[in-house]
């Protein structure tokens, strides 16, 4: 349907998936950290409830990671599918196996250790998860390094690593963002605490988007003015502006907003930071995406179309989550 085949789906999924995983580790990692070097606030123990809080954003990235490579052990040996300029071959795909599948091993026994532990709040628990965090953090590096593997590290098994681990610092970070940001409206003491590290991600997601131009130089003979391509173009154009806008005046206002005397994000400043953010995960979503199927039959205006369609439902369905979470009482240890 719509030119998607099932081997192309699933190599989308495995990498969205450990993308969210990988950026969720990495940065609950860093959450957790800041907590050893942070004193004897009593305030310091936000950082772990914040790290433990992303624990359901990486469960989400390695259950739709680990299931679309259990489609792919099943059926990537029987695809027809043989790859496109940028995306690897059946053969390569499935050379990969013996690498991913102990790789995968260690990520879903880490995982299931991590969520049948007892006393997730108590601070045993919050030491252990920041030692996790960054075991699990190299092991879906190095997953998203390997998605297929020709035998030689030629010029485009390099491309296959450098536009496989950028995922973690671009889709999977500005998922991590969005979610910081919604997770943020329950209490003035969290945005304080989560808004003083946008800068840090928004910086990490420019060095994603600069680490998948570089790895596309290797085999830049392979690029071709199709309409996905410059359609694909004309999404990366939008992100630098949005990232432009995130993290320069936007960032500025939410900064400033938790700041001593400083006044609450409202208005026009909140909207705009409902629509920058959608933006900006809708847009990197898409991206992969559209880049990992070959034959979209798509014009460029129904590509443009469809995208356009996709921010304002993203829009609407951000401000409906930042509403609840509003509702959702927090811990009585984070009040002000």
């Amino acid at each position: 349907m719509f030119g998607i085949e099932l081997t192309e789906f699933l190599l989308f999924a495995r990498q969205l998936g450990i993308a969210m995983a990988g950026a969720a580790a990495l940065w609950g990692f860093i959450f957790s950290q800041k907590d050893f070097h942070c004193g004897e606030d009593t305030k310091c123990v936000i950082y772990d409830w914040i790290a433990v809080r992303i624990m359901p954003l990486f469960l989400i990235g390695v259950g739709i990671g680990t299931v679309s490579y259990v489609g792919l052990l099943m059926t990537v040996e029987a695809a027809a599918h043989q790859g496109i300029a940028y995306l690897p071959s059946t053969p390569e795909v499935a050379a990969s196996f013996p690498i991913l599948t102990p790789l995968f091993f260690v990520l879903i026994l880490a995982t299931l250790i991590a969520i049948s532990l007892p006393n997730k709040g108590g601070e045993k628990y919050a030491n252990w998860i920041t030692y996790f965090y960054g075991a699990m953090f190299v092991v879906c590096f190095a997953i998203t390094s390997f998605p297929a593997w020709r035998g030689e590290l030629d010029a485009r098994q390099l491309f296959y690593a450098g536009h496989g681990f950028h995922s973690i610092f671009t889709v999977g970070s500005v998922i991590v963002l969005d979610y910081l940001y919604i997770m943020s409206t329950r209490a003035e003491i969290l945005k304080q605490h989560i808004f003083a590290l946008f800068p840090t991600i928004s910086a990490v997601v420019w060095y994603g988007l600069a680490f998948d131009l570089l790895s596309s130089l290797l085999i830049i003979e392979g690029f071709e003015p199709t309409t996905k391509l410059i359609f694909m173009q004309t999404v990366i154009g939008i992100l630098i502006i949005n990232g432009v806008f995130l993290s320069g005046p936007l960032a500025r206002q939410m900064l400033s907003s938790v700041e001593p005397d400083g006044k609450e994000v409202r208005g026009g400043w909140k909207l705009w930071a409902n629509i920058a953010g959608a933006v900006s995960v809708v847009s990197w979503v898409t991206i992969t995406f559209v880049d990992s199927f070959e034959n979209l039959p798509f014009s460029y205006l129904e590509y443009f179309g469809i995208y356009i369609g996709v921010i304002i439902l993203a829009i609407a369905g951000h401000s409906f989550m930042e509403c609840m979470e509003r509702r959702t009482e927090p811990p009585e240890f984070i009040h002000n």
